[in-house]
């Protein structure tokens, strides 16, 4: 799949006539939604089933204070919501949510007609809960996990028709970041972990790392 989306980008990029430039004063507005639900059966078991789903919403906005170059935040929402049946009857749930928020700058350079790269600096916050049920017992299980990240991320922007952009843009060249999480079964805390991490998205499987979106530039 992620062939084929690259084949689409390359081709839309090639066809397009449009020269790549970004004046000082332009907005940039961008986002993305991923909504994902399905269901699966036990092929032993057939009255085992299970159900998952999930959304997540980003929105970037940002403003080009100098020529080719746009500083701005973005903003993240997700939910979610997994479970596992048995003879009609829930035995297991997870639900959970979170957000964040960051800053960004990015640098773009022109490199052909209306293809750029661009380079991107960026920090952030992130906060999520979960909630998991074992009807069985019962039991129910509390996470929180917030944290805090800086990223270096590269990719390549192409005008696709006046102010509609195409943006191929790896998630992370570097990163490193900070979080902790508090767990806690029915009511009682069970304790907290610090979780220290750096990586970085250069490798074998650079391809499915990549993101493909649209954004508007004018």
């Amino acid at each position: 799949m992620t062939r084929i989306m690259l084949t689409i980008f390359a081709a839309a990029c090639i066809s397009s006539g449009s020269i790549a430039q970004i004046n000082k004063g332009s907005w940039l507005i961008g986002g993305d939604i991923n909504a994902i639900s399905y269901k699966s059966q036990d092929d032993v078991y057939p009255d085992s089933k299970s159900t998952f789903n999930g959304t997540a919403v980003q929105v970037s906005v940002g403003r080009f204070f100098k020529k080719n170059q746009v500083t701005g935040i973005t903003l993240g929402f997700v939910t979610q919501k997994d479970e596992d049946f048995a003879n009609g009857t829930t035995v297991n749930r997870v639900k959970g949510q979170g957000y964040s928020f960051g800053l960004f700058h990015r640098r773009y350079a022109p490199v052909f007609g209306p293809v750029m790269v661009f380079g991107q600096v960026g920090a952030g916050y992130s906060s999520s809960t979960s909630e998991a049920t074992d009807f069985t017992f019962p039991n129910v299980a509390k996470q929180k996990l917030t944290g805090a990240s800086a990223t270096l991320s590269a990719g390549i922007s192409c005008k696709l028709w006046k102010k509609l952009y195409g943006q191929l843009m790896m998630p992370q060249v570097l990163g490193i970041g900070y979080s902790k999480q508090q767990n806690s079964s029915n009511g009682t805390n069970t304790g907290s972990t610090d979780y220290f991490a750096f990586r970085t998205d250069i490798g074998a499987n650079l391809l499915s790392n990549l993101g493909i979106g649209l954004q508007f530039i004018f």
